[in-house]
């Protein structure tokens, strides 16, 4: 974020190293609003839907449920694409990955999205479209049913 814009960003911080996380981030210049570790949905569910974009940095990761939270609120991610992350955020689809551990390519995914409503508004919707599609109730359960049927009927009789 460019430095004269800095104090008109916040981070909204949830998770147990937000104080420490918080102190960096001020010091940067951007505002940090801690929430501690968050357990009502209906609260994580408002930080989500509020935020621009939510940055996922993790450098180690198999199916990251903060991801899919984060797209169902209809808020676009950036992340490094590191194990499952990939999977659930397409590239330019419905948020931005960066390669594993490149934090430059990171941040400017991130300064892409605030300095673009049109971008962040396009990604966004694309990421609530996809969860409805792709992880709706019930669906993870008539897959491994299809599933289990092909195998069966692979196996044939006996």
């Amino acid at each position: 974020v460019p430095e004269g814009r800095r104090r008109s960003v916040t981070v909204a911080l949830m998770g147990h190293w937000g104080r420490s996380l918080g102190a960096e981030i001020e010091s940067l210049g951007c505002r940090a609003a801690d929430f501690g570790f968050v357990d009502s949905d209906r609260l994580k569910a408002a930080l989500y839907s509020a935020a621009d974009a939510f940055v996922f940095t993790s450098r180690a990761d198999n199916s990251p449920l903060t991801i899919l939270e984060s797209l169902a609120c209809g808020t676009p991610v950036v992340a490094f694409d590191v194990g499952g992350v990939g999977e659930l955020v397409g590239d330019g689809g419905n948020g931005i990955l960066a390669p594993a551990e490149d934090a430059a390519a990171l941040s400017g995914g991130l300064r892409s999205l605030l300095e673009s409503p049109e971008l962040g508004a396009r990604l966004g919707a694309a990421a609530r479209a996809r969860v409805e599609a792709e992880h709706r109730e019930g669906l993870a359960v008539t897959r491994h049913l299809d599933l289990y049927r092909t195998v069966m009927d692979a196996r044939g009789p006996g």
